[in-house]
């Protein structure tokens, strides 16, 4: 896939180099919109008169009554039936719910499966927001973006829009609306000619996306079952945890385990076949520890992981990874036959001698637990 391809699914969409930066420009977060709505929710509890500004664009918002700081309350990522709502925010005078404030937040997406038909119909049915003064619901773009709400009482509205109802100023505040201006105003994108020529094929090249990504999917399932097969053969015992997270490219990741190896709330060992973001020529050789959340009378899994038992590799949040990390390597096609059978047969090997390992090493905690915390 080029380059040119590669923004429609990964990340930051093509624009001109600029001079300046942003803390979510350097992240490599130019135009994501979780980060951006998360932002935005700083900015609203802090800004009360932004707030107050934003409300007073929807219609019949004249009966809200004045309101300050404290009467606000701001949640990101609001679930809301099917779906969640970027963001959503109440207002309260003396305990009564006198406005909501709905913003669906789209930067390059458009709305899928009626989202904003679906939250309209949510607030509605709940009966502390049905005698609100007024519930409003924003549709928020960048000026590029030329696509709109479904669901018609939803105001559609800009990033140029909101960024002149800001009132408040901290380094968080001033870095945004520097973004908003660099990334998310009315500057041209300035695409080149490849990009232009994606843009008007744009649907035959979702539908080809489309198509290549089932054909991915098929094929790495067929691999991860060969897989399957050939180490319940060498290991019964062992159960498969498949972390599929609705990637479209299928499992981000594959654990092997024993029933001995786990215990609810306490601890998980595993051999992973690892993809990162979800791909067949990323894929690695792990073991790791999950350690749950402990209570003060149940540390043996934390202290074994601080103990010279265990040699750590790395820590993310409550993963632990031990030992060595082995990466696939082979210099064929990655969709060819030959790459096919040398990442089967490379995944039994590794994934063999992981769980033997981790099998080890599950003996070597239950015997700290018994003798090592005397």
């Amino acid at each position: 896939m080029t380059d040119d391809l590669m923004w429609l699914i990964d990340g930051d969409a093509p624009s001109k180099d600029k001079k300046e930066t942003t803390f979510l420009s350097v992240l490599g977060r130019s135009y994501d919109e979780d980060l951006i709505s998360r932002v935005l929710v700083y900015i609203m509890d802090h800004d009360h008169a932004f707030v107050h500004a934003l409300l007073r664009m929807y219609p019949g918002s004249e009966a809200v009554p004045d309101f300050d700081q404290a009467d606000i309350s701001v949640y990101p990522e609001k679930s809301m039936g099917k779906g969640r709502a970027d963001i959503f925010a109440v207002i309260k005078k003396n305990a009564r719910t006198v406005s909501t404030i709905t913003i669906e937040n789209k930067i390059y997406s458009t709305e899928h499966d009626d989202q904003t038909q679906t939250y309209y119909d949510w607030v509605y049915r709940q009966q502390e927001y049905q005698n609100a003064d007024v519930n409003a619901f924003f549709y928020l773009r960048p000026s590029f973006n030329l696509s709109a709400a479904v669901c018609k009482h939803y105001e559609n509205i800009t990033y140029t829009q909101i960024a002149a109802w800001i009132t408040q100023s901290d380094h968080i505040i001033d870095d945004f609306k520097k973004h908003i201006a660099l990334y998310l105003g009315d500057s041209d994108m300035e695409l080149n000619a490849k990009q232009i020529d994606i843009i008007n094929h744009y649907d035959a090249i979702q539908q080809s996306i489309g198509e290549a990504t089932a054909m991915y999917a098929a094929h790495k399932s067929a691999l991860l079952k060969k897989i399957e097969n050939e180490v319940k053969q060498l290991f019964p015992d062992i159960v498969l945890d498949i972390n599929e997270k609705t990637n479209p490219l299928g499992p981000v990741s594959v654990r092997f385990y024993k029933d001995k190896w786990y215990k609810a709330s306490e601890y998980y060992f595993y051999a992973e076949l690892y993809f990162e973001k979800a791909r067949l020529n990323a894929a690695r050789y792990q073991k790791v520890i999950k350690e749950y959340p402990r209570k003060s009378t149940e540390k043996s899994i934390h202290e074994f992981l601080q103990s010279d038992k265990i040699r750590i590799d790395s820590i993310i949040g409550q993963w632990y990874i031990w030992g060595d990390v082995y990466n696939f390597d082979c210099n064929a096609d990655w969709m060819s036959k030959e790459w096919g059978e040398a990442f089967v047969a490379q995944s039994i090997e590794k994934l063999t001698e992981l769980i033997k390992e981790t099998d080890k090493m599950v003996d070597t905690y239950f015997d700290f637990m018994q003798n090592g915390m005397k």
